[in-house]
């Protein structure tokens, strides 16, 4: 049995033969990245691979990353994303928590878990490298180059390549658990946030919405969650090496074309250093900036402005429990001197009230499940931010509240 959901739905409303995701010199068509989730799908099904098995992947964005993601929407596991380079005992703590069935890692982290000689090596050269541990009772499959490890693993590239048997489809249900992702916060106890199918679709939608009719975008992003996002609302997706150099970075946006970038305030910043040290701007195909993330200061918005006069800029508010909370245009945030940070209106069926010690509260169709190994949650989440809503139905951020 296969399952299918609203994201492998929109996959199929493509033509075949249209690209859905360019890397570098390689792209991936929406047929071919349903065939070969497909194919691989059915053979992590007879490799053991279940409805309801608990999965990490650790596999930098790329084509392989679709794949593994949508087999496993297909198959209905429960996927957890915890990013290496967190540090060690945190990502350690994480792992320990979510105790996976299943592990779809990158080669080169186990090859270099495996070598701790050539690890050290490598460490003289970049301070931080991650690496994946052995689990116990963790059955691997490895991506990207391969390699020779001892560990007993399968690469999925022959899983692709198998004969698909035939099989069934049923549409998952909406309230099944679908994603793990773990709060940024360094815990003692590490904080796993549970999305169902409803709660990520519902907030994908609502950013598919912001892109609607505008099907000649062309998105540059090193999120892989943005990939997703461009198949959904229909747009194409370049991903990029994040530590591509500034000038690498506008180089192959005019080369591109690129009219959309997504991403946090400290992605811009090299970027604008960059643009303002050659007294120049933003390429003129670039249309939109989206900046994800709490608090964007009116002093990071005066030094991208000026060099992005022909694009629009929107803040998006969010939290790890409720992606999408408000929006705002960065602009207009620009001009206003408030009190706290103006993070906007909040986005459809985004319902937001304030206790009366001054603690923001969320209702939404996006809203989490539970934290991991934790009880369900109640319909209205606590956030921990201090804030107050202004005559025009707009967020402000005031702090965190005191414990």
């Amino acid at each position: 049995m296969l399952y299918t959901n609203y994201f492998i739905e929109a996959l199929k409303k493509y033509l075949p033969s249209d690209i859905v995701l360019f890397e570098g010199k390689q792209s991936i068509t929406a047929g071919q990245l349903f065939d070969s989730a497909q194919q691989l799908a059915t053979s992590l099904l007879e490799n053991g691979v279940n409805k309801g098995d608990k999965v990490i992947i650790v596999v930098k964005p790329s084509i392989e990353f679709l794949q593994v993601m949508y087999a496993n929407m297909m198959l209905g596991t429960i996927i957890a994303i915890i990013d290496p380079e967190m540090g060690r005992e945190n990502y350690l703590a994480k792992l320990k928590q979510f105790s996976p069935h299943h592990a779809f890692v990158d080669s080169k982290l186990v090859f270099l878990n495996e070598h701790p000689l050539l690890k050290f090596a490598v460490l003289k050269w970049n301070k931080s490298v991650p690496s994946f541990p052995k689990l116990k009772n963790c059955h691997l499959f490895t991506t990207g180059i391969a390699l020779p490890l001892f560990q007993k693993h399968k690469h999925i590239s022959s899983l692709i390549k198998n004969t698909m048997r035939p099989f069934t489809t049923e549409m998952i249900k909406e309230e099944e658990e679908f994603l793990i992702t773990y709060t940024s916060g360094t815990l003692s106890e590490p904080k796993g946030v549970v999305h169902t199918y409803s709660s990520i679709t519902n907030s994908i939608k609502h950013l598919t919405a912001v892109l609607q009719n505008n099907k000649d975008e062309i998105i540059a992003t090193h999120l892989p969650h943005y990939a997703l996002l461009g198949i959904n609302a229909g747009i194409k997706v370049h991903l990029w090496n994040n530590r591509m150099s500034a000038s690498e970075k506008i180089a192959f946006m005019l080369k591109e074309k690129i009219t959309i970038l997504f991403g946090p305030p400290s992605d811009f910043i090299p970027l604008i250093a960059y643009l303002k040290q050659y007294h120049a701007v933003f390429p003129k195909s670039l249309k939109n900036i989206y900046l994800g993330s709490a608090p964007i200061y009116n002093s990071f918005l005066s030094m991208l402005v000026p060099l992005a006069e022909q694009v629009k800029i929107t803040c998006f508010y969010g939290m790890t429990e409720n992606l999408m909370v408000t929006f705002q245009d960065g602009r207009n945030k620009m001009l206003e001197e408030l009190e706290g940070d103006l993070v906007g209106f909040p986005f459809p069926h985004v319902n937001i009230s304030i206790a009366e010690d001054g603690e923001i509260c969320i209702h939404s169709d996006q809203l989490y499940a539970h934290y991991w190994q934790m009880e369900k949650i109640k319909s209205v989440h606590h956030t921990g931010d201090i804030g107050r809503v202004d005559e025009q139905g707009r967020l402000i951020l005031m702090g965190r509240k005191k414990i």
